[in-house]
């Protein structure tokens, strides 16, 4: 049976990628675990695109050394990182990045947010894998369903829609929060620090007060302000004038 290769990008807002998946002959399946068994719109085509078998994870699991890729729908807690950390590629169907307790195992070589339909296309013809000698096996499960992750059916339902879109829609909101959280702590407040720090020791020198003097008889008419906005423009003096 011949497999093929897909090419997997970030949406928009999402992190990570693009991915390669190459089905083999012993990685030929890849499991869905996403709203309660709900089948997102990306699976069809992926076992469409590469020939590979999808798996309900809700329904039934298969052994981790014959999972090719981990379909997700985690908006940053425990399971955007289990699969990143068993190095199986993985895709979040929301756009969430590195987070969770798992964190530090997600990175933009095994994993990828924010993916639909679009994102997924054929990969270059030189990275379709062709695995021979490999028995068909139809399309539906052949295992054990008795072991039972929920109790929710994997049934193509209106709520079912519902419930999945306002899924997207919550975790986005998270995501652009931590984000939002995240810059205001790595970037933001250490450069409030630093300019405070700055201030701080220009008025206690008294270098700002003695730019002061030396300006203040430019104030008085237009063409000394238009002076003074020139040299307070330039991006070296202004952190020194602007105290005084």
């Amino acid at each position: 049976m011949t497999y093929n290769s897909i090419r997997v990008v970030k949406g928009n807002g999402g992190y990570g990628g693009p991915l390669i998946i190459t089905p083999t002959e012993q990685k030929h399946k890849f499991i869905y675990i996403t709203g309660g068994g709900e089948k997102p719109e990306i699976v069809d085509k992926i076992a469409e695109l590469t020939g590979m078998e999808a798996v309900n994870g809700f329904k039934t699991s298969i052994p981790d050394e014959e999972i090719a890729l981990a379909i997700i729908d985690c908006g940053g807690t425990l399971r955007c990182g289990i699969y990143p950390k068993k190095e199986i590629p993985t895709i979040n169907i929301v756009p969430t990045g590195k987070s969770g307790p798992l964190a530090q195992y997600i990175n933009e070589t095994i994993y990828v947010s924010a993916v639909g339909p679009a994102q997924i296309t054929l990969a270059n013809e030189e990275e379709t894998v062709k695995a021979a000698n490999v028995e068909k096996t139809p399309k539906e499960a052949k295992y054990d369903t008795s072991k039972k992750i929920t109790e929710q059916r994997a049934e193509k339902s209106f709520v079912a829609k519902i419930g999945m879109g306002a899924g997207k829609v919550v975790a986005t909101f998270n995501q652009s929060a931590r984000d939002g959280v995240q810059t205001m702590i790595h970037t933001v407040i250490p450069f409030m620090a630093f300019v405070s720090l700055l201030i701080g020791v220009i008025q206690g020198s008294g270098v700002g007060n003695y730019f002061a003097k030396i300006m203040t008889p430019l104030a008085g008419n237009i063409v000394g302000l238009t002076i003074i906005g020139f040299v307070c423009s330039l991006p070296f003096l202004s952190p020194l004038l602007g105290p005084g």
